[in-house]
């Protein structure tokens, strides 16, 4: 895969040029929340859904992006998953209008995602390193370190962010046992404060579902 964009917002600092593999540049977009490596997977995808519609050997020549037919079907996944209130416009998150969710849809989104293997190995990543090739096909080497800080605390994901208007937020996934929580905190009082929401809300949720088994056991 050939990296051309830049993107503001957090990178995961792609050099233009490169060439690196999906599952390499999937650990760039997750672990830094690199908003350059989300174009580049958009595209490739893009790109495969446009042949898939117009036949496999015919190139993508439009003005626009193939990000877009990438993002059409994040919207139709979306309305499969039942995601009521969730719109989405680009494939990076950052701030557009038409980009719409919920906190019961990014739970439900969540719930889904970590149901496949592949999806929980990525995000309990803590930190990961690979190799692309450039365009003078020299060796670059990548190194990331994922931003959710939980983490190193025993949480298993699932991805942090931040917009002007929806501030931090933060989306978690705990288990204890054979018990799993999801915790999705959006609008939090700043970065660092989401660390200590969630471990609230966590605890929280932990002894709500032990007040309701103990209570079923009586």
């Amino acid at each position: 895969m050939c990296i051309r964009d830049r993107i503001n917002g957090t990178r995961a600092e792609l050099v233009q040029g490169d060439h690196i593999i999906l599952w390499d540049l999937m650990h760039g977009m997750m672990l830094p929340s690199g908003n350059d490596a989300a174009i580049c997977v958009a595209e490739y995808f893009g790109q495969l859904l446009y042949k898939n519609t117009y036949g496999k050997h015919r190139e993508f020549k439009g003005t626009s992006s193939p990000a877009n037919y990438f993002i059409a079907e994040m919207n139709s996944s979306a309305k499969e998953l039942n995601l009521f209130h969730t719109n989405y416009a680009n494939p990076h998150g950052l701030n557009n209008v038409n980009n719409k969710s919920t906190a019961e849809d990014l739970g439900r989104l969540c719930a889904a995602a970590a149901k496949v293997p592949k999806f929980k190995e990525l995000v309990t990543c803590k930190e990961y390193s690979c190799t692309a090739i450039t365009s003078e096909g020299e060796e670059r080497k990548y190194h990331w370190t994922n931003t959710h800080k939980l983490l190193w605390e025993g949480y298993s994901g699932i991805k942090t962010g931040i917009t002007p208007h929806a501030g931090p937020c933060l989306a978690s996934y705990y288990e204890e046992g054979e018990t799993g929580v999801i915790v999705i905190l959006l609008g939090s009082r700043s970065m660092d404060a989401r660390w200590v929401e969630t471990r609230h809300l966590v605890k929280l949720a932990l002894n709500r579902i032990k007040y309701r088994k103990s209570i079923q056991l009586n």
